[in-house]
C-alpha cells in the first residue's frame, strides 16, 4: 500500500533525517521559497506530476486489488468496490440514456447516499460535471443555478420537489431525476420507510412527487439504462473540470468554483505523506455534507481511493453526534469544531471509552486555542488520541494544511501538503512576510482551482500571479509560517459568518432585510455562540416613525418571517435587535466590531441556536 510505504520510509529516523535537511538547507526567511514543511517529507512527495487520469481512473487504478473490501456500508447495507464498480457503470448507462454528454453540467441537490456517489463518479467517467448544489436551496436559488450552468439534467432529493418543480419552469432542464434516502436501504428497513413515507405523504409532510417526462424516479432512471449496449470512456482531458462547488465571496453571491481532476487527486497524493493515520480498512464516520468541497472531496474522494469504510449519514442531528460516535466506534471522523464540543457536552460521554478513535480530524472553521486544550485532554482522558487540524478553502478543494502524528503544536492547522506552498503576504504591498509574521494566508500548488465558472473577474481577484511566476490563491485569511514550516491562521479578513461549518455571508442576510420598507440600515454579524462556533445576528435601524418598542416586535416578527421565505434555514439569525444609529469608523464605514462588542455586552454569548435552524 503506498500510503503506508510513504509514511514508513518518512517516519524512519525522522529527527536525524529532518535535521540533515535542515543542515544542508539555509533559510531565506520567506517560506515560499524555503518550503520548510518539505523538510518532513521524502522528496517523491513533492517531486513528479499527478498522474494524468480522471478521479475515476484514479480511484479504480487505486482500488482494482479490493474487489471484495467493503467501501460503503449504509444502514446495514455492505457494498464492496466490486458492486460499487457495477453500479456506476450502470449510472453511466442510465446517463447516457437520459442523454447526457461529455462535458455536460449535471446538477446535483441531494445529501449523501450510494446513488448520489454512483452519480458522480459516472458523470466523472464520462467527462461530464456534477454541479453540486445545497438542497436546502430555495425556488429562486435553484433557478438560478441550473441557468448558471445551462444543465439540461438533474439530480434532486425527494424532499426537494416543491422547490425544483416551481424552479424549472424557466430553465433548460429536461428531465430531473429523483433520488430517495431509501433507494438503496436494506429490504426490510426499505419497506418500513416506504409505509411511513406514504403516511407522510398523505399528511402533507412530505411533497406529492408527480412524475412525468420531466421528473423521473431513480428507479425508472436505472431501469431506461440497461438499453445501452456498452459504456465508453472519454479520454483524460487536461485541467478539465471534475465538480462544481459552490461559495461565496465578500459580496455574499454565490460563486461556482471548478476543482479539476487533478486537484482532486493531488489532496489524496498528499494525504498519502502527510504522517496521519489514514490507512485501508479505517472504520469513516462520514458526516460531511456532499454539496461542499470539504464533504465532495475528502468526504467522497479520499475515502473511496484511500479504502476506508465509509459508513454514509443522509443527515447529521447535531446533538446525536456523541451516540453516533459510541455506536459506530469509527476509527477516522471528519467535522467541524461544532460537532466535537457536542461530543464533550454530551453527558452519555462522561465515561466513555474512545481507544477507537484514531484521526479525528478538525476542518471548516478556526478553533480556538483554548477549545483545542479542552477537547485534547478531554480525547486524552477518555483513551482517545488528540485531535488533528486542518485549514483550507473551497477555492483549494478544502485542504492546503493539516496536522500529524509527528508535529502538532496547539494553535496551528498544521504543515502543507508536500506539493502546495503557504505563505503569508502584506495585503497592502504584496510583499511576502517572513517567519513569524502575520499576513495574509497564500496558498500556490496542485490543489488550487481552475477558476471560478464563468466569473473570470472574480477569479483574477483570488487567483493572482506573483514575481516568482507562481499563481497563488488569496484567501482573505490572516496568519503566519514558522521555521517549522507549521501555519497558523489567527484571524479572517471576511465578514464570513462560519456557523457549524457552514458559511453565512452577511450581505445575503442584509440584501433582504434591507427590502423591508422600515429599515433605514441593517447589518449582520457574527457573534460567538455555545453550540454553533458562531452565528448570525441582525442590528438594524429604522426608520424614525416606526423606533418604538411596540412597533419594532412586530418588525422583528415581518423580518423573520421575510428571511424564512427568501434564504436557507442555516442563514437563519438567533437575534434582530434595533440601534437609534450605526457606530461609524474614522472613515465613514459601519464598525462592525463595535457592533459585535456592543451586542456580547449587553446580550452574552448566543446559548440557544435560532427556532427555525434547530429543526
Amino acid at each position: 500500500m503506498k500510503e503506508l510505504v510513504a509514511n514508513e520510509k518518512a517516519i524512519a529516523n525522522l529527527e536525524e533525517y529532518v535535521l540533515n535537511r535542515e543542515e544542508s538547507q539555509k533559510l531565506t526567511g520567506r517560506p515560499s521559497i524555503d518550503k520548510p514543511h518539505q523538510k518532513w517529507f521524502p522528496e517523491e512527495s513533492y517531486e513528479g506530476e499527478i498522474p494524468k487520469v480522471t478521479a475515476y481512473e484514479y480511484m479504480r487504478e487505486r482500488n482494482k486489488l479490493y474487489l471484495n473490501d467493503i467501501v460503503l456500508q449504509y444502514f446495514g447495507r455492505n457494498i464492496t468496490y466490486r458492486e460499487f464498480f457495477e453500479k456506476i457503470d450502470e449510472t453511466q448507462k442510465a446517463f447516457m440514456r437520459l442523454g447526457v454528454q461529455e462535458n455536460d453540467i449535471v446538477t446535483i441537490m441531494s445529501v449523501n447516499s450510494p446513488e448520489l456517489i454512483y452519480s458522480f463518479y459516472a458523470l466523472n467517467k464520462m467527462n461530464a460535471i456534477p454541479n453540486m448544489i445545497d438542497p436546502r436551496t430555495k425556488a429562486i436559488g435553484v433557478r438560478d443555478y441550473l441557468n448558471e450552468v445551462h444543465s439540461r439534467h438533474m439530480l434532486m432529493l425527494n424532499v426537494c420537489y416543491e422547490a425544483v418543480a416551481d424552479a424549472v419552469k424557466d430553465t433548460e432542464v429536461e428531465h430531473v431525476v429523483v433520488l430517495s434516502p431509501n433507494d438503496s436501504l436494506p429490504f426490510g428497513l426499505k419497506q418500513a420507510k416506504m409505509i411511513k413515507d406514504y403516511i407522510d405523504c398523505k399528511k402533507g409532510v412530505i411533497p406529492q412527487i408527480h412524475y412525468d417526462r420531466t421528473f423521473i424516479s431513480w428507479n425508472e432512471f436505472m431501469k431506461d439504462g440497461r438499453e445501452v449496449a456498452r459504456v465508453d470512456s472519454p479520454c483524460f482531458k487536461e485541467n478539465h473540470p471534475a465538480c462544481i462547488v459552490h461559495t461565496g465571496g465578500t459580496t455574499g453571491i454565490p460563486k461556482g468554483v471548478m476543482l479539476t481532476n487533478e486537484n482532486m487527486n493531488a489532496m489524496v497524493e498528499g494525504l498519502d505523506y502527510a504522517h496521519v493515520d489514514l490507512q485501508r480498512h479505517r472504520r469513516f464516520l462520514n458526516v460531511l455534507v456532499p454539496f461542499v468541497a470539504y464533504g465532495a472531496v475528502n468526504g467522497i474522494h479520499t475515502a473511496v481511493c484511500k479504502g476506508w469504510v465509509s459508513n454514509l449519514l443522509p443527515k447529521l442531528d447535531q446533538g446525536k453526534f456523541a451516540e453516533l460516535i459510541s455506536k459506530q466506534k469509527p476509527e477516522i471522523c471528519l467535522g467541524v469544531p461544532a460537532y466535537f464540543d457536542a461530543l464533550m457536552e454530551n453527558r452519555t460521554m462522561k465515561h466513555a471509552n474512545l481507544d477507537f478513535g484514531i484521526s479525528y480530524i478538525v476542518g471548516g472553521d478556526a478553533m480556538k486555542k483554548e477549545k483545542e486544550l479542552e477537547l485534547d485532554k478531554f480525547m486524552l482522558d477518555h483513551n482517545g488520541r488528540i485531535i488533528k487540524k486542518g485549514y483550507g478553502l473551497t477555492e483549494c478543494a478544502a485542504c492546503a494544511t493539516v496536522s500529524s502524528d509527528i508535529i502538532n503544536s496547539i494553535g496551528s492547522v498544521g504543515l502543507p501538503l508536500p506539493r502546495n506552498s503557504v505563505a503569508a503576504f502584506d495585503p497592502a504591498t504584496g510583499e511576502e512576510m517572513g517567519y513569524g509574521e502575520q499576513g495574509e494566508l497564500c496558498i500556490s500548488g496542485p490543489t488550487v482551482m481552475l477558476g471560478y465558472y464563468n466569473n473570470l473577474e472574480a477569479t483574477r481577484e483570488m487567483l493572482k500571479l506573483h514575481d516568482d511566476g507562481k499563481v497563488w490563491l488569496h484567501s482573505g485569511d490572516i496568519g503566519y509560517v514558522e521555521q517549522d514550516g507549521q501555519v497558523y491562521h489567527t484571524d479572517r479578513i471576511k465578514r464570513i459568518i462560519v456557523r457549524s461549518g457552514y458559511k453565512v455571508f452577511p450581505s445575503v442576510l442584509e440584501n433582504v432585510v434591507s427590502k423591508y420598507p422600515c429599515v433605514q440600515s441593517c447589518s449582520a454579524i457574527g457573534v460567538p455562540s455555545v453550540t454553533e462556533g458562531n452565528a448570525p445576528v441582525i442590528v438594524s435601524v429604522l426608520e424614525e416613525q416606526y423606533q418604538n418598542q411596540g412597533m419594532e416586535e412586530t418588525v422583528k416578527e415581518e423580518l423573520y418571517s421575510l428571511i424564512q421565505q427568501h434564504l436557507p434555514d442555516y442563514t437563519y439569525p438567533v437575534d434582530i435587535v434595533f440601534r437609534d444609529s450605526m457606530p461609524l469608523t474614522s472613515v465613514g464605514k459601519i464598525d462592525y466590531r463595535k457592533l459585535q462588542t456592543d451586542y456580547i455586552s449587553d446580550y452574552g454569548v448566543v446559548t440557544e441556536k435560532a427556532k427555525a435552524f434547530s429543526k
